[in-house]
C-alpha cells in the first residue's frame, strides 16, 4: 500500500507451504497512486514453529508486453514432448524464451523461439517435470515467467503380454 495503515493489495499467498526449502516467485501489481510504497510479510503458524525468512527481494517496472498464457505439454513419445502457450496478450513481441527443468526454480534464460510451440526432447519417463515461458518484448525488456509441472507417463508394454507364473520355486 501506499501508507502503512493500507497494506491490502494482497500480491501473494501460499497458506500451504510445510517445507522449509526456498519458495521463489515473481509478481505484477499496479500502484493506485504515485509515490512511496511498503511491502509487508505476514506469517501463520502454530504455536513454536518454523519463522518466515524473506531474502532478495527485487522491484522492477513492468516490461512492455504480457507474460504468455495457457502453458500445456503434449507428449508425443516415450521421451518427447511439445510446449505450446497463448501468446502475450499486450505489448510488442520479439521472441519467447523456454526452459524445462525439474526444479520449480525460476530460470535465468532460456533457449530463443519465435512462435508459441517448442519441441521437448530427452525427456524422463514419470520424471517430474516444470516448463517455464516468458515473453521478450521490445527494447530487451522481459515478461515474468510463466510456470507449469508435468510428467511424461512412463512407457507402455505392448499387448498381449504374459507373465508365465505356471511355474515357480518354493521359499
Amino acid at each position: 500500500g501506499n501508507n502503512v495503515n493500507s497494506m491490502s493489495n494482497l500480491i501473494f499467498a501460499d497458506t500451504s507451504i510445510r517445507f522449509t526449502n526456498y519458495l521463489q516467485t515473481q509478481n505484477e501489481f499496479t500502484p493506485a497512486v504515485s509515490g512511496v510504497y511498503y511491502i509487508g510479510f505476514h506469517a501463520f503458524s502454530n504455536a513454536n514453529q518454523f519463522d518466515i525468512n524473506v531474502d532478495d527481494i527485487r522491484v522492477e517496472a513492468t516490461p512492455n508486453c504480457s507474460k504468455p498464457t495457457n502453458l500445456t505439454v503434449t507428449v508425443t513419445g516415450n521421451t518427447t514432448a511439445t510446449a505450446s502457450w497463448t501468446a502475450a496478450a499486450a505489448g510488442a513481441v520479439t521472441n519467447y524464451q523456454y526452459v524445462v527443468s525439474t526444479s520449480s526454480a525460476l530460470p535465468e534464460t532460456g533457449p530463443l523461439v519465435s512462435g508459441t510451440t517448442a519441441s521437448l526432447i530427452g525427456l524422463t519417463p514419470i520424471q517430474p517435470y516444470y516448463l517455464h515461458v516468458r515473453t521478450v518484448c521490445s527494447g530487451d525488456q522481459y515478461s515474468l515467467w510463466s510456470t507449469i509441472p508435468f510428467t511424461i507417463p512412463c512407457q507402455a508394454y505392448p499387448l498381449p503380454y504374459y507373465e508365465n507364473f505356471d511355474t515357480g520355486d518354493l521359499p
